[in-house]
């Protein structure tokens, strides 16, 4: 018996097109800052999709809500967290897996 499991990374290789991404600006110092936001859960080929193995910016938002879009421009109360990261994509992984287990 085989299993296929949807959301397998052997599922094939998805373009930055197809990935479900929300543009959003925040404001932080009194600068307004345009951040991309993942969908909620995204799959790891999404992941891939969207960063590279290089340093970047990883920012974690406080939520819409669930199920509710992304506002066009959110408050700096918004911004739980930002770090500076070598590796956008593993920063991405590992941010993922431990939002999971909360």
């Amino acid at each position: 018996m085989r299993t296929i499991f949807p959301e397998s990374e052997t599922r094939g290789i998805m373009n930055f097109e197809d990935v479900p991404l929300t543009e959003t600006t925040i404001t932080v110092d009194d600068a307004r800052v345009s951040v991309w936001v993942l969908p909620p859960s995204p799959s790891s080929n999404e992941i891939r999709a969207v960063a590279a193995k290089t340093p970047g910016l990883l920012v974690l938002l406080r939520g819409a809500g669930f199920r509710k879009a992304v506002p066009a421009e959110l408050p700096a109360e918004a911004v739980l967290a930002v770090v500076k990261v070598d590796n956008l994509q593993a920063a991405l992984f590992d941010a993922d897996r431990k939002l999971a287990l909360l």
